[in-house]
């Protein structure tokens, strides 16, 4: 899996005994990333209705702030793997699967300069493509 549920061993959740229901999530303040779309409506993921949420600003201090014991959230595991080694986060189960996420990039056509069409270039080589697919759910077109 590419993500990981995860609290500080301090946290209450750490303490969990079996798999943690989405009821027991909404009781303990989630970490996470604050939408930063200027155009767009700003949209909230992971979130339990009524649950509180630190926003952050980024990944990193995301997951700072987990390791401080200050809230819980799922971490990409290159992040979050390191610190479970080292004793700083303690990786949970959830009772109730993450939905997947679709991803989409947009880019303005207007202006299509070297480093974007470096980009799109390179998205459109097979190997890429895998390495981004790896591990997602291939349930939807």
């Amino acid at each position: 899996d590419l993500l990981r549920l995860v609290v500080a061993p301090t946290h209450p959740l750490a303490a969990s005994p079996g798999p943690v229901t989405a009821e027991e999530l909404a009781r303990h303040r989630a970490i996470v990333i604050a939408d930063t779309s200027r155009e767009l409506t700003a949209r909230t993921v992971g979130l339990q209705d009524g649950q509180d949420a630190l926003r952050v600003p980024d990944m990193r201090t995301k997951a700072a702030a987990q390791v401080a014991g200050l809230g819980v959230g799922h971490l990409p595991c290159w992040l979050a793997d390191p610190e479970i080694a080292a004793g700083r986060l303690v990786e949970l189960q959830a009772a109730e699967p993450r939905p997947p996420l679709r991803s989409h990039i947009a880019w303005r056509h207007r202006q299509v300069g070297k480093a974007l069409q470096w980009f799109l270039d390179e998205l459109a080589r097979p190997e890429t493509i895998a390495a981004l697919s790896a591990g997602l759910d291939r349930g939807e077109p």
